[in-house]
C-alpha cells in the first residue's frame, strides 16, 4: 500500500516559533490554516481542506501556538481558557514575512480545554485595479475629491476589503492627490507603503493594538487631519454615527458592512439604532453616501468569480432620496428596493 506523504513530517513537534512557521510556510494557495488540540493540523487550499501533519496536536503544542500569537507575557492562553470570547489578533512569519488573521475561540469542550485556531493568509499588498471588476462608474466616484461615505457589502470572504484596496491603492499611488489614508482594521490586511506616493501618507491603525474599537479608531482618525478614511467594518450604532460625522466634515470614508444585498445595506444601518433614532439615522445616511455595492462570490467556468449590485447615488436627487426613505420608515428593505426598481440605478 502506498504511503501517503504530508508537507510537515509527523516527527515535528510545534514547540518554538521557528516550528510554527515552517507549518505555516509549507504549502501555497493556502486561504486558511486549522489547529485544534487532539487533532491533525489541516489547511484549505483552493477550497479544498486536506492534511498538513497526519499526527494529533497535543495541548503542550497548542498552548506554545498561542504563546507564539500571542508572546507569553501577555497571558493570552490562560485569559482564554477563563474567559469564553473569541480573541482576534495578527500574525507575521519571521522567514517570508506573510501575514495572518487570526481567531483564537474556545469550543464546547471546555472541560478538557479545547481551542480552535483559524489563521487566514493575507495578501499583504493591495490589488490592482486589472485584477477587480469594478462596475461603470464606481472609479469616478473613488477618484473624485468630494467627501462622502462609499459602503461595500457581502458576507464574510465574498472578497469586499480586497476590492477596496484596489480603490485605496489607486488613490495613495496618484501624485496629483496628496492623500493621508488612516485605515482602521482587525486586524490591518493590506500595507500601502510599496504602492503610495512620495506625496501620500498612508496611517495603518489595527484594533487591539492602536485603538480598542473601530468608533474609538475612527474618533483619533478624525484628529489626524486625514483625507480618506477606511473603517474595516461597521459593526455598532457609534461607529455607523461616526462614519456619518467624518463624511459630514469633509473626508472621503470607505467602510464595509455585513448584507446580502444592496437594499439591506439601509435596513441593517437603521438595525443599528433604536426606534426613536432609525428616521434619523436613514436621513443622515442618505445624505452623505455616495455608492454602494454588494458583492459575493460564486462559481463559474474557471472557479470563483464575483457577483455584484451597484448604485451611485450620485447620479439623483439627496431630497428625493430621503423623502422616499421616510415614507415607510418600519419597511425600509422594500422602501429601498423599490427606489431601486423604479429609478433603474442598480447596475448587476
Amino acid at each position: 500500500m502506498e504511503h501517503a506523504t504530508y508537507p510537515v513530517p509527523g516527527s515535528t513537534r510545534i514547540l518554538t516559533r521557528e516550528a510554527f512557521d515552517q507549518v505555516l510556510d509549507s504549502l501555497d494557495n493556502v486561504t486558511d490554516f486549522f489547529f485544534g488540540s487532539k487533532e491533525p493540523i489541516r489547511a484549505n487550499v483552493q477550497n479544498k481542506n486536506v492534511t498538513v501533519m497526519n499526527r494529533f496536536l497535543d495541548e503542550s503544542e497548542l498552548r506554545q501556538i498561542v504563546y507564539v500569537l500571542g508572546d507569553q507575557a501577555s497571558g493570552l492562553y490562560d485569559s482564554i481558557m477563563s474567559e469564553s470570547h473569541p480573541r482576534d489578533r495578527s500574525y507575521t512569519t519571521k522567514s517570508t514575512k506573510i501575514r495572518y488573521r487570526v481567531v483564537i475561540v474556545r469550543t464546547a469542550d471546555k472541560h478538557q480545554g479545547k481551542l480552535r485556531i483559524v489563521m487566514r493568509r493575507l495578501e499583504g499588498q493591495p490589488w490592482a485595479l486589472e485584477r477587480l471588476r469594478l462596475p461603470d462608474g464606481f472609479m469616478d466616484v473613488v477618484m473624485n475629491d468630494s467627501p462622502g461615505l462609499i459602503l461595500i457589502a457581502g458576507a464574510t470572504g465574498s472578497g469586499k476589503t480586497s476590492l477596496l484596496s484596489g480603490a485605496l491603492r489607486a488613490i495613495v499611488s496618484a501624485p496629483e492627490k496628496n492623500a493621508h489614508l488612516v485605515t482602521i482594521e482587525d486586524p490591518v490586511e493590506f500595507i500601502y507603503d510599496d504602492v503610495a506616493c512620495s506625496q501620500s501618507v498612508v496611517s495603518p491603525i489595527e484594533i487591539g493594538d492602536g485603538c480598542s474599537t473601530f468608533e474609538e479608531g475612527l474618533r483619533a482618525s478624525l484628529r489626524m487631519h486625514p483625507t480618506h478614511i477606511l473603517v474595516g467594518e461597521i459593526r455598532d450604532a457609534e461607529t455607523a454615527a461616526t462614519c456619518i460625522a467624518a463624511a459630514r466634515s469633509g473626508h472621503k470614508v470607505f467602510a464595509t458592512l455585513h448584507t446580502s444585498s444592496i437594499p439591506e445595506v439601509f435596513s441593517r444601518w437603521a438595525d443599528f439604532f433604536p426606534e426613536t433614532g432609525k428616521r434619523r439615522a436613514i436621513t443622515d445616511l442618505a445624505a452623505v453616501i455616495d455608492y454602494a455595492l454588494f458583492q459575493t462570490l460564486e462559481h463559474n467556468d474557471t472557479g470563483f468569480g464575483p457577483v455584484q449590485e451597484s448604485i451611485n447615488f450620485t447620479q439623483f436627487s439627496r431630497n428625493e432620496l430621503v423623502g422616499e426613505l421616510q415614507k415607510d420608515i418600519n419597511d425600509i428593505f422594500n422602501t429601498v428596493y423599490l427606489i431601486v426598481k423604479n429609478l433603474s440605478l442598480i447596475h448587476i
